[in-house]
């Protein structure tokens, strides 16, 4: 990349990402997303966009496939998340987007908090995940691939 070359923010993105990003290529972008799990400290929208990012990266150049990529970015932020708790708000309310299963998340954590500061206890921040108030706005409701 010349130094005196203008480039536009999503071409940059593209150039930071291919020299400094973890993924390589799709096949290994899969296998991480696969393997995601949330982070100890790390609360459930960061943990979101994460796996958004993995999914974009995997999905890359193929073909949408929409309501199947949905379903399996749900069921792996699911299983992922650290809360059992949340985990199981989850998968009785059984969201349809990742978008929806973020926010729904989100709620439950901090109906969690709530709860635990109301009764008079410090909220251990090491056994769950941090409680920013935090908004998921991801930047599609699903995942957008190149070809689409």
């Amino acid at each position: 990349m010349p130094d005196n070359q203008q480039l536009t923010y999503e071409q940059l993105k593209d150039e930071l990402k291919l020299r400094y990003g973890e993924v390589t290529d799709a096949q290994h972008a899969l296998k991480l997303l696969r393997s995601v799990k949330q982070k100890q400290g790390e609360n459930v929208a960061t943990y979101g966009e994460r796996i958004l990012s993995l999914a974009k990266d995997a999905c890359a150049g193929v073909p949408a496939a929409g309501d199947t990529i949905e379903g399996m970015l749900v069921g792996q932020f699911t299983d992922g998340l650290l809360s059992d708790q949340v985990r199981i708000k989850l998968i009785r309310n059984n969201p349809a987007t990742l978008t929806d299963a973020v926010s729904l998340a989100l709620k439950e954590q901090n109906i969690m908090r709530r709860v635990t500061l109301r009764r008079g206890g410090n909220y251990d921040h090491h056994h769950e995940t941090s409680y920013r108030a935090v908004t998921y706005r991801p930047t599609r409701s699903s995942v957008r691939t190149n070809a689409g």
